[in-house]
């Protein structure tokens, strides 16, 4: 097991996501099958894929942003079009006190993304994590669905 599932699966007990029976369970999984532990923690349905992303996005020392739930600002997502947002999975959420465009991205170390949103909006970028189905809704839910082709 690396150092960084080490961390996750730490990140996960204490915040109580997973039990510890639960990740010794998906230990005892790796071993026997070579299947990585968080994969089958996934697959059994033990740990829900955005809490996963949650507790990378801490490892990493990023700020989580659940876009289920948390709304985005209606000056802020005039400085991104639709396209960007489509194309780049992120969604801005509003300009800090100091003129900053803070945004949830699928990707947020995914610095030709932020540069895209940088150049877009003429702000400096300050990128955080988000669960990607939730981007996907979010950006249908303020830009509006997608049109289908017929």
């Amino acid at each position: 097991m690396s150092e960084m599932e080490k961390q996750l699966l730490q990140v996960l007990v204490d915040r109580e996501v997973i039990t510890k029976g639960q990740a010794e369970l998906a230990y005892q999984e790796e071993v026997r099958s070579g299947k990585p532990m968080l994969r089958v923690l996934l697959e059994r349905n033990m740990l829900p894929e955005r809490e996963l992303v949650r507790a990378q996005a801490l490892v990493a020392g990023l700020y989580f942003i659940d876009v289920s739930v948390e709304e985005a600002e209606p000056s802020a997502l005039t400085l991104v079009p639709v396209e960007i947002a489509r194309r780049q999975l992120v969604l801005p959420m509003r300009v800090t006190d100091d003129d900053q465009l803070l945004v949830a991205m699928a990707e947020p170390k995914n610095h030709l993304a932020v540069e895209a949103v940088t150049q877009a909006s003429g702000k400096a970028v300050v990128a955080n994590a988000a669960y990607r189905a939730d981007l996907v809704a979010a950006i249908d839910r303020y830009y509006g669905a997608p049109a289908v082709a017929d």
